[in-house]
């Protein structure tokens, strides 16, 4: 028995033909336009997945120095203010696409 090997897993020709609306719109002349993700440049899934790493990296880093405020300052709310504002900011941004509201972006 022989199976074929894909670059996809299998789906429903539903899904598919969903998919493929999606991707595809018409143009004001009639033709089609066919939604493609560039393979280099800024904003390539390649930058927004190192852009995640950054962004967890970062959250780690800031997460650590909070804990380490927290167990050897007797009273750390003021100190641990700039480390959970920090946070937040980066959260929002990366996650929450708070700058695309900004710049008038699809989210």
């Amino acid at each position: 028995m022989t199976m074929e090997l894909s670059a996809h897993p299998p789906i429903s020709e539903k899904l598919r033909t969903l998919w493929d609306k999606r991707m595809t719109s018409e143009t004001n002349d009639g033709g089609t336009m066919t939604a493609v993700t560039p393979a280099t440049g800024p904003g390539t899934y390649n930058d927004r997945v190192r852009l995640g790493w950054i962004t967890a990296a970062l959250l780690a880093v800031l997460t650590l120095i909070e804990y380490a405020v927290a167990i050897n300052v007797e009273n750390p709310l003021i100190l641990l203010l700039p480390f959970v504002l920090a946070k937040g900011a980066l959260i929002m941004d990366f996650f929450m696409h708070i700058r695309k509201l900004k710049t008038g972006g699809d989210h």
